[in-house]
């Protein structure tokens, strides 16, 4: 534990070395804060449902006044046939389809629909953005390959199609029929 009010400060020039290894330290804190609390949301899903988890980061990002979703979520009427494993991984997903565009496309509207069909679910997302370069949308990227793995462990397939300036789209099919639990009667 970090006790300042014990810490022996000396007075030393800040010099560029110092400014740059404090900066280091703040963002591991930070990134690590962050970590932790992604960490956390797994619970929020288990205690209220996936559907209303994704609604709450819609309306969280919405609130924040960094991008404005349009949102629209159809079926979904039994979440307890989908693993929890599943429901915590799709959330990821979209967390971090939510956090690419705030963060790189740079868009200010968003519209995201997730539909639920009886042996798939299918999501469609698409910004104002900035676009992506083709180059970017291969899936190699650490952010896309970190997503592009989530969806193929699923056997899912996705889309990304996008032109500088003109936003961007990207569709997600994950068929279901091979993970939806059998419903006793």
């Amino acid at each position: 534990r970090l006790n300042l009010s014990e810490h022996p400060f000396k007075k030393e020039p800040i010099t560029p070395e110092k400014l740059e290894t404090a900066n280091r330290i703040l963002a591991d804190v930070a990134n690590t804060v962050r970590e932790m609390s992604h960490e956390l949301m797994p619970v929020a899903i288990r205690q209220y449902g996936l559907i209303n988890a994704i609604e709450q980061l819609i309306n969280d990002i919405n609130t924040s006044g960094k991008l404005y979703i349009e949102h629209l979520i159809y079926g979904f009427n039994d979440l307890s046939k989908y693993p929890e494993d599943f429901q915590v991984s799709f959330y990821r997903i979209v967390q971090e389809l939510f956090q690419n565009i705030v963060k790189h496309a740079k868009a200010t509207n968003a519209i995201f629909q997730l539909v639920e069909h009886p042996d798939s679910i299918n999501l469609y997302i698409e910004d104002n953005g900035k676009g992506i370069e083709k180059e970017k949308a291969d899936k190699t990227g650490k952010g896309i390959g970190l997503l592009a793995n989530r969806i193929d462990y699923y056997e899912g397939k996705i889309s990304i199609e996008g032109q500088p300036g003109k936003g961007t789209l990207i569709v997600i099919d994950i068929p279901t029929e091979h993970m939806v639990r059998e419903q006793k009667d």
